[in-house]
């Protein structure tokens, strides 16, 4: 079984980073991009 939860986020960065960040999401959820 996989749960996903989520939240709208109140503040980005220019770049569209999360404020404060944790990091880059896709990332997190996908794995490091080679």
């Amino acid at each position: 079984t996989t749960i996903w939860c989520a939240a709208v986020d109140e503040e980005l960065t220019s770049r569209a980073y999360i404020v404060p960040g944790i990091g880059d999401a896709g990332d997190l959820a996908y794995g490091e991009k080679i």
